[in-house]
């Protein structure tokens, strides 16, 4: 084939490429151009939307502030009016004029702020507006793309560009709008302080003191209020005497009093509370709250006040984290008593005397360090001067340290613990402290020991159990009345609470080892229930048994003490009645008691209690060995309970041995004076088998500071 051939074929395969191709690149420029010309018409729809929101957006903030200045033009007109009115008063009284003043210039403050409110909710109104119209567009918008997608149309550079640029439009002048707003509500927030203001000054030169005027012909008065009891001013006539204080009995129209029903105020014994509860209606008469002394100060204070009101001080933090804020309180009491007391076989006269004196600080409200002195007394021996069985002084000073011990919370010395998953809620205690168990029946005694205690455990379906290991090493004194120091023991314990609805159990275990001077292993298992039947009667049962591993003695033995307390508090009464009772089976010893102690039967009555000074013993044999016994008594508070008197009677009788049983019968007063002072006065007669009357006589007087 020529060359001419062939060129002139190839010529004829190009025209019959272009006579195909030209088609298709016309159809595809006007699938272009329409989509171009939908896409322009979608955008200039948003364009016209988003003017039209802001032409409106414009048009009311211009009505909201339309509204507040004719709020302001208005507040200022009632103002001019209320002056004008107070200047054609004249012939009016003073205290009309203003009552006048002051109700025109209430109104206009009232009118004010409901036309404010009004112009603030205007322009939230068209912020509102205009955020919601530009949303539309923006959605009708996305709307478009989502859909051309979903068609599989590929949207070009240009309309992508005009997407990009319109949404960029819309955001700015959303904040715009937003910025507007703002600057808007600031002129607005910042014109009402200063109208509001100016409202104040205004009414305050028109109305003059808020106090209340009293009307013509009256004049104002203070009485107490018999529906209230709250001291109220009121008016009376001028041509009466008002009397200050009086309780007034209101008569058809409140708090306006008629002399008629006027009452005198309340005598002392009236407002006593035991007059009160026993009266058991409605006085007739208000009787107001009673004004309660000042808190008597404390020997000697640092800090924040003991109990006082007002800020606290910042304190300071520690290095574990905690923030400390250190208090210092100095206080304790001095007791002295005069007394006589003959078992039948021995009679002893004394006076003695106890000071008790207490450093207490405080580092937070769960860490604090005690330390206490008994300078005067030691060992159950006390300074004085004793006449019988041998005229002599006595003399028990000392500088011994009777309490000395820490107590805190880990989570509160180290409040770090409180992130971790470990829950560190641990109280504890170390130290010489005083330690009580099953109301003194297991332990009561000042031991050197370390105690660990976890609260709100929820074992057992209670609602708050507390478990609590207690560690003793030094201190420790043992026996059942006469107790005495065993050098070298050892304690350990394990005490538990279990809180119930209606019912609280605790179940205790001791161990004691035996040191030098009593010796002999000894271990205790109590079991208590605090119980309320009816509403009315409160229980208290104790059962608890002691077992000398080894070495029995009068200081170390073994037996069983079951224990139980009745009370009731009579009807319209702040009285209590009583009936403890006890079985003692064979030597029951507790795991440790004190020098003062005395048995463990205490909590019995006055009749078996151990005084806690000087040689003066329970009338009543104390110690729960091989016997049984019980004490009923009543106490009866007087006046405003600040004196109460206590009558009882009680007995025992051995369950073994000789015929040693005793009867009691013994009474005890006491009076609290000038907030510091108790007068304390006992007496009691003991009936004995096989012994002499036996008798005590005693006055004890406290000072507590």
């Amino acid at each position: 084939m020529t060359p001419t051939r062939q060129l002139i074929r190839w010529m004829r395969l190009g025209l019959c490429a272009s006579v195909l191709a030209s088609p298709l690149a016309w159809a595809e420029d006007a699938a272009q151009a329409e989509e171009k010309s939908e896409w322009q018409k979608i955008l200039d729809e948003a364009h016209q939307m988003k003017q039209v929101a802001h032409e409106k957006f414009e048009a009311d903030l211009a009505k909201a502030k339309a509204a507040k200045d004719a709020a302001v033009k208005k507040m200022d007109a009632d103002l001019a009016a209320a002056k004008k009115k107070l200047v054609a008063a004249a012939d009016k009284t003073e205290a009309v004029v203003k009552a006048e003043a002051k109700k025109a210039a209430a109104v206009a403050k009232k009118d004010f702020n409901a036309a404010i409110d009004e112009a603030k909710k205007l322009e939230q109104q068209a912020s509102q507006d205009f955020h919601q119209a530009a949303a539309v567009a923006t959605q009708k918008i996305d709307a478009a793309v989502v859909k051309a997608e979903a068609e599989g149309k590929i949207l070009s550079a240009d309309a992508k560009e005009d997407y990009n640029k319109v949404k960029t439009e819309l955001g700015k002048e959303t904040k715009t709008v937003e910025a507007d707003v703002m600057k808007d509500y600031d002129q607005t927030k910042a014109a009402l302080s200063t109208e509001a203001a100016k409202v104040k000054d205004e009414a305050k030169k028109l109305v003059g003191d808020d106090a209340p005027l009293p009307p013509p012909g009256f004049r104002s008065g203070k009485a107490i209020l018999a529906s209230t009891g709250r001291t109220e001013s009121y008016f009376v006539p001028i041509d009466a005497t008002p009397i200050d204080n009086q309780i007034l009995q209101e008569g058809e129209l409140v708090d306006q009093p008629k002399a008629k029903e006027e009452s005198p105020a309340p005598t002392a014994d009236q407002r006593s509370i035991v007059t009160r509860i026993k009266r058991s209606a409605l006085l007739d008469e208000a009787v107001p709250l009673a004004t309660l002394p000042d808190r008597p100060n404390l020997l000697l204070s640092y800090g924040d006040p003991f109990f006082g009101p007002g800020p606290i001080s910042e304190g300071f933090e520690v290095p574990t984290g905690s923030v400390w804020n250190p208090q210092l309180f100095i206080f304790g009491d001095f007791t002295s008593a005069v007394q006589t007391f003959d078992d039948g076989t021995t009679q002893t006269t004394e006076w003695v005397n106890a000071l008790d004196v207490y450093g207490n600080v405080n580092f937070t409200p769960t860490e604090r360090f005690l330390i206490g002195f008994t300078p005067l007394d030691r060992d159950g021996s006390f300074s004085g001067y004793q006449w019988k069985p041998k005229g002599d002084w006595l003399d028990a000073i000392n500088g011994n340290v009777e309490l000395l011990f820490f107590e805190g919370r880990l989570t509160s010395i180290f409040p770090g613990l409180l992130e971790s998953d470990i829950n560190w809620n641990y109280d504890f205690s170390v130290g010489r402290q005083a330690l009580s168990y099953q109301d003194g029946l297991l332990l009561d005694d000042t031991i050197d020991s370390f105690g660990v205690t976890r609260t709100s455990l929820f074992l057992l379906g209670s609602a708050g159990t507390t478990i609590t290991g207690l560690v003793g090493w030094d201190n420790i004194y043992r026996g059942a009345g006469s107790n005495v120091e065993d050098k070298g023991a050892s304690l350990f314990g394990l005490f538990t609470q279990w809180n119930y609805d209606d019912l609280q159990i605790q179940v205790d275990m001791t161990f004691v080892d035996g040191g030098t001077t009593v010796g002999g292993d000894q271990y205790n298992v109590s079991v208590g229930a605090n119980k309320r039947f009816g509403g009315w009667l409160n229980t208290t049962t104790s059962i608890n048994y002691s077992d000398a591993l080894d070495k029995p003695s009068v200081n170390n033995d073994t037996g069983v003490l079951i224990f139980s307390q009745l009370s009731m508090q009579p009807a319209h009464t702040v009285d209590n009645l009583y009936l403890n009772s006890f079985l003692g089976i064979d030597n029951y010893t507790s795991a440790a008691r004190g020098a003062e102690s005395g048995g463990p039967l205490g909590q019995t009555g006055i009749l078996f209690a151990a005084t806690g000074l000087g040689d003066f013993g329970p009338a009543l044999n104390s110690s729960g060995r091989n016997m049984i016994g019980a004490a009923v008594g009543y106490q009866h508070y007087i006046g405003d309970i600040n004196q109460q008197i206590i009558g009882e009677i009680g007995g025992v009788t051995n369950l073994k041995g000789p015929g040693t049983s005793q009867f009691a019968i013994g009474a005890e007063y006491e009076y609290g004076f000038w907030q510091h002072f108790i007068l304390t006065l006992g007496a009691s007669v003991t009936f004995q088998e096989n012994a002499d009357t036996g008798y005590g006589l005693r006055s004890v007087i406290t000072y507590q500071y």
